[in-house]
């Protein structure tokens, strides 16, 4: 199989068999080489799953994935349940982060991730591995402006909050439960656009006890994700 210029490809192990657990049809193509029980299990894997394997001597191992899909807004908000929680992601930039970020979306339930088309993180290799594969089950959806999206998601039944360090903000254990949660996070060195703080309806702080008076976007959205979705999940067992 001829390799094109844009395919992405991903060397991370843990990745790889992530994808071919949960998602195997992103895997175009597997090039495996070496020796090792891993690498016997990413066979495994692979054939169970149908995924087209090139064996190549001492190469290592290598996934060519498929295009990205991106989910259209329509869509996301057809399918989002009466309770759910978005991400809405403005300009971030490091793929780590944001690959950080969509791990820990995926693990806890998040429903989608929004992100403007322009001047932000795309899904990309780096995404894939800092994310262990997750971004490929995590509903991610692009956007012209963000503005109008956030009057769609509140028409929606959404109550949006982003993080702050102001005396307006409030420790987010404190705020009320909400069915729709919509967590707004800004970039890594620009923070949030004034326009969008003017649209979002709380402000919220983490807690901080040592010397370091800020978290990474990554950390923080980890913290808070935590938090909203124990609270969804527990009304919703109610």
């Amino acid at each position: 199989m001829a390799k094109s210029p844009h395919d992405m490809e991903i060397t991370s192990v843990g990745a790889i068999e992530h994808l071919l657990q949960h998602k195997p049809t992103q895997i175009r193509q597997l090039i495996t080489g070496g020796r090792g029980p891993r690498r016997e299990r990413i066979l495994e894997l692979a054939h169970r799953a149908g995924v087209a394997v090139l064996e190549r001597g001492q190469e290592g191992l290598r996934a060519i994935l498929q295009p990205f899909s991106y989910t259209e807004l329509d869509r996301l908000l057809a399918e989002l349940p009466a309770k759910a929680i978005v991400l809405v992601l403005d300009h971030l930039e490091d793929p780590q982060n944001f690959g950080a970020i969509c791990r820990t979306a995926e693990a806890l339930g998040v429903h989608g991730a929004i992100i403007p088309k322009d001047r932000s993180v795309e899904v990309t290799a780096g995404v894939y591995h800092a994310s262990v594969g997750g971004v490929a089950n995590l509903p991610i959806t692009k956007v012209t402006n963000l503005s109008a999206t956030i009057k769609r998601l509140r028409d929606e039944g959404f109550f949006f909050f982003l993080t702050a360090l102001g005396e307006k903000s409030t420790d987010p254990s404190e705020v009320p439960d909400f069915d729709r949660v919509a967590l707004v996070l800004g970039a890594e060195y620009d923070g949030m656009s004034e326009k969008l703080v003017e649209k979002c309806d709380w402000q919220v702080k983490i807690p901080l006890a040592g010397t370091v008076p800020s978290l990474n976007v990554s950390a923080a959205a980890a913290i808070l994700l935590f938090e909203f979705s124990k609270r969804l999940r527990a009304s919703a067992s109610q």
